[in-house]
């Protein structure tokens, strides 16, 4: 992240973090699981 941050603020970007769903601790809700391990139903 350091470099992706680094490159970012090379080319002018503003940057932004969001730990959002992080590890599945900070979200409201879950991640749906569902279609990837089981893609054909």
């Amino acid at each position: 992240m350091r470099k992706v941050f680094s490159c970012a603020r090379e080319l002018g970007l503003r940057k932004w973090a969001d730990p959002w769903g992080l590890a599945g601790i900070f979200s409201g809700e879950t991640a749906s699981w569902s279609v990837p391990y089981h893609p054909g139903t």
